[in-house]
């Protein structure tokens, strides 16, 4: 397969993660909400599609503005958010 079909399929993931965590959250994507909101969602569909993920420290690293707690506080509150009522 093509690389970019590969890339194609990620960015439309990650977009169904965002537009799930902004419904849920019943939030905007606007532009001083973007940045937080794209991060984590980046995070936790790349541990739910690839085999060899990236850790939160890894994503820290590549988002400099951002602390490991800050990384881990974003991925908690996506998986609250994901979490079904019972």
């Amino acid at each position: 397969m093509h690389v970019g079909f590969h890339a194609r399929r990620r960015g439309l993931r990650l977009r169904r993660y965002i537009e799930r965590l902004c419904s849920t959250a019943k939030m905007a994507l606007l532009r001083n909400n973007w940045q937080p909101i794209l991060l984590s969602a980046m995070v936790v569909a790349q541990k739910v599609w690839d085999d060899r993920c990236l850790s939160n420290a890894d994503f820290s690293v590549i988002a400099a503005s951002y602390s490991l707690r800050d990384v881990n506080e974003l991925e908690r509150q996506v998986r609250r958010r994901r979490r079904r009522p019972k």
